[in-house]
């Protein structure tokens, strides 16, 4: 069964504008955070965005983006830390910077794909 060009192209663009307001509902609040307090334990406050951020944090205020002991991902994945280090050093050290970063790559990976 072919569905007719016209109906493929409306649900095509029907598609595309269902990705773009879902990629829109991520930057509404990017200084929103999750709760310390909450009732219940929720594993999300521990995402990549903290434990990637990290590194590129302790490089920009360290000098070294390596701390003996303690937990260091960027070995594994080093350039979203190397990214955002050089984005910290145009704007600062800032969780929205961080976000926008972030989410500008999403973009990127969007259009590609």
């Amino acid at each position: 069964m072919r569905v007719p060009r016209p109906i493929r192209l409306c649900l095509y663009g029907l598609w595309l504008a269902g990705i773009a307001a879902l990629f829109a509902l991520h930057a509404v609040h990017l200084r929103a955070d999750f709760p310390n307090n909450s009732p219940w334990m929720d594993y999300s406050k521990y995402t990549d965005e903290g434990w990637y951020g990290k590194a590129a944090i302790e490089h920009y205020v360290l000098g070294s983006w390596y701390v003996h002991g303690d937990f260091n991902p960027s070995v594994a994945l080093p350039v979203l830390p190397v990214m955002e280090f050089v984005l910290f050093r145009f704007t600062g050290v800032s969780l929205v910077a961080a976000r926008l970063l972030v989410l500008g790559l999403f973009a990127t990976n969007l259009l590609l794909a």
